[in-house]
C-alpha cells in the first residue's frame, strides 16, 4: 500500500509539474532590474530557490526574513544557515542567517546579504590604468524580531542597513519591514510583508514600497509542498508585478525534491535533511547561463521547554494520525456492513418486483397488490414499486371493471374472440360477482368450443350464460343453432 501510494502522490506531483511548464510561456517575462532587486528577489537560501524563490508565507525557517520577518517565529532552538552562489563574470552572491528563540514566542534573527562584483582595473577619466583593481560590494545586514501572537497570527518586523561601496564612494540607507503570516490550518498559510516601509535611498536609487504576498499549502500529510508568491514592487510609483512559485514533493522523509520558476528563471532542486543538518541546493536556468545555489543549515540548543513541547507535539501528532487511521478503518468497516444491507434489500426488492409483475401481466391484482404493499412498507421511495401499484390500484376500481368489460363486448361484436377473453378475465378478476360478466365469458368460451365442434359443451355453456344473463339476444341465438346441429347430428334426442 506505501508503494501505491507513493507512485499516486509521484504521478499528482508529474501532472501539476507538467502544467507548471506548460504555463512558463506564458507567464516567462523577465523585464528590467529595480533598484536593489538582489536584495529582495533573489534568495537567502537553496531551498526557497528550489521553490521558484517563494518563500514569503514560510514560517518556522531562519532565513525567512528575506522575504518576510514573521516567518522566523516557529524557531525553537538556534539556527545558523550559509548561503553561496557563483554568479556571472566572477560575481558571487552570499548570505548568511542566525536565528536565537528568546522564549516560547519571540526570537531574534541576524541577516547579512553581500553582493561582490567581479574585479576591474582603476583607470582615470583618459582611461590611464592607475595600478590597482576594485570592486562594488553591496551588503544588507538585517536585525528582525519576530512573535507568535496566537496559534494562527505571526508578527516581525525586519530593521535593515544597506552599504554600498565602487572603490571610494561609499552610501548607506536604513529601511524597515512589517510582516504577518496567518497560519489557516497546520497545512496552509497566508504571508504578507510591507517590505521598505521605510524605504531605502543610497545616492540617486530610491527602493520604494514593495508588498510580498505568498500562500503555502500542504497535502498527503505532508508529503507534496506547494508554494505561490506574488510581489507588487516599488508600489508607490512604477507598480511593477512579479512572481514566483514552486513545488516540493518528499521523495522520502529525508530527501525532498523541488521545482519552481519565477519571473526570471526555471528552477529546480532537492535537500538532505537531518535532525541537526539540512544540505539544500538549487539549480537555476537562466536566459545568460546556469545558476548553481547551495546553502548549509545548522541547529543547535534547543530551549528546554520548548524541546519537551515540539516531543510532546510530535506524539499529539502520532496519537492523532492513529486515531485518524482507526476512525478510517471504523468507518470502513461500517460502510461495507452498510453496503451488503443494501445489496441485500435491493436483491430482495428486486425479487419481489419481479412476482408482483408476473402476478401484474396474469391478472392476479389482488396478490400483486399484497406484494407491492410489502415492498413500500420496506422501502417507501421505491419508484418501481409506487408505478407499479398505482397501476394496479388503476386496474382494480370498479370503473375499470366496467370499462375492460365493455371492451370484451365490442371485441366479442367483432368477432375478436381472444381479445374478448383477455378483457373479460381483467373484468372478473376486480368484480367477480358481476353476473353480465360471467355470462359474456360462457358466451366466449362457446366461441372456442365451436370451433373445437365441441358443441354439446358449448350447449351446456349457452344454458349457463342465459342463466345468468337472460336478456342477451346473442346467448340464444347461438343456441339456437348450436341445438339445430345437434338435431342435424342426432347427437342428442
Amino acid at each position: 500500500m506505501g508503494k501505491i501510494k507513493n507512485i499516486s502522490h509521484f504521478l499528482t506531483l508529474s501532472v501539476s509539474v507538467t502544467v507548471l511548464f506548460i504555463l512558463i510561456p506564458v507567464v516567462y517575462c523577465p523585464g528590467g532590474g529595480l533598484p536593489f532587486e538582489t536584495l529582495s528577489l533573489f534568495t537567502a537560501n537553496a531551498r526557497a530557490g528550489g521553490f521558484g524563490n517563494a518563500y514569503t508565507a514560510c514560517s518556522g525557517d531562519v532565513s525567512s526574513p528575506y522575504w518576510n520577518p514573521a516567518g522566523l517565529s516557529g524557531i525553537y532552538f538556534s539556527e545558523m544557515n550559509v548561503l553561496s552562489v557563483p554568479l556571472f563574470y566572477e560575481t558571487r552572491f552570499t548570505a548568511t542567517n542566525f536565528a536565537y528563540p528568546l522564549n516560547k514566542r519571540g526570537v531574534f534573527g541576524l541577516s547579512i546579504v553581500r553582493l561582490n562584483s567581479g574585479t576591474a582595473e582603476r583607470t582615470n577619466s583618459a582611461g590611464k590604468n592607475l595600478g590597482y583593481k576594485f570592486e562594488e560590494i553591496l551588503s544588507q545586514y538585517v536585525l528582525t524580531y519576530a512573535f507568535r501572537k496566537s496559534n494562527k497570527l505571526d508578527i516581525g518586523t525586519n530593521v535593515r542597513f544597506v552599504q554600498q561601496q565602487i572603490d571610494a564612494y561609499n552610501v548607506q540607507a536604513y529601511g524597515v519591514d512589517i510582516g504577518i503570516i496567518y497560519h489557516i490550518s497546520r497545512y496552509a498559510t497566508y504571508g504578507l510583508n510591507l517590505q521598505n516601509v521605510l524605504p531605502l535611498q543610497l545616492g540617486p536609487d530610491n527602493s520604494g514600497t514593495n508588498i510580498k504576498m505568498g500562500f503555502t499549502r500542504e497535502f498527503f500529510q505532508p508529503e507534496i509542498k506547494i508554494m505561490v508568491d506574488l510581489y507588487l514592487l516599488n508600489a508607490s510609483a512604477r507598480n511593477v508585478i512579479k512572481y514566483g512559485m514552486g513545488m516540493e514533493y518528499k521523495l522520502f522523509n529525508q530527501f525532498p525534491v523541488r521545482v519552481g520558476i519565477n519571473q526570471r528563471e526555471i528552477t529546480a532542486g532537492f535537500g538532505i535533511t537531518s535532525r541537526a543538518i539540512d544540505f539544500d541546493y538549487a539549480l537555476g536556468i537562466h536566459q545568460i547561463d546556469f545558476i548553481n545555489k547551495f546553502s548549509i543549515s545548522t541547529r543547535f540548543g534547543f530551549i528546554p521547554e520548548i524541546e519537551k513541547e515540539v516531543i510532546e507535539e510530535r506524539i499529539s501528532r502520532l496519537n492523532e494520525a492513529e486515531k485518524q487511521l482507526e476512525e478510517k478503518r471504523g468507518i470502513t468497516k461500517k460502510e461495507i456492513k452498510e453496503e451488503r444491507e443494501k445489496l441485500k434489500s435491493e436483491s430482495w426488492i428486486n425479487t419481489q418486483l419481479a412476482i408482483a409483475r408476473k402476478c401484474f401481466e396474469g391478472s392476479e391484482y389482488k396478490k400483486a397488490e399484497e406484494v407491492l404493499g410489502r415492498i413500500l412498507e420496506r422501502r417507501p421511495d421505491s419508484y418501481d414499486a409506487k408505478m407499479l401499484f398505482d397501476e394496479v390500484k388503476k386496474i382494480t376500481t370498479k370503473d375499470f371493471a366496467i370499462k375492460k368489460y365493455r371492451e370484451s363486448e365490442k371485441s366479442y361484436l367483432e368477432n375478436n374472440y381472444p381479445s374478448a377473453l383477455e378483457s373479460i378475465r381483467v373484468t372478473l378478476s376486480i368484480m367477480p360477482e358481476y353476473k353480465k360478466a360471467q355470462s359474456l365469458l360462457f358466451l366466449i368460451e362457446t366461441q372456442f368450443l365451436i370451433q373445437k365442434k365441441d358443441y354439446k359443451t358449448s350447449k351446456e355453456k349457452l344454458m349457463e350464460s342465459i342463466k345468468l344473463d337472460p336478456e342477451r339476444k346473442e346467448t340464444m341465438e347461438l343456441l339456437k343453432r348450436v341445438q339445430t346441429i345437434l338435431d342435424v347430428m342426432g347427437e342428442e334426442k
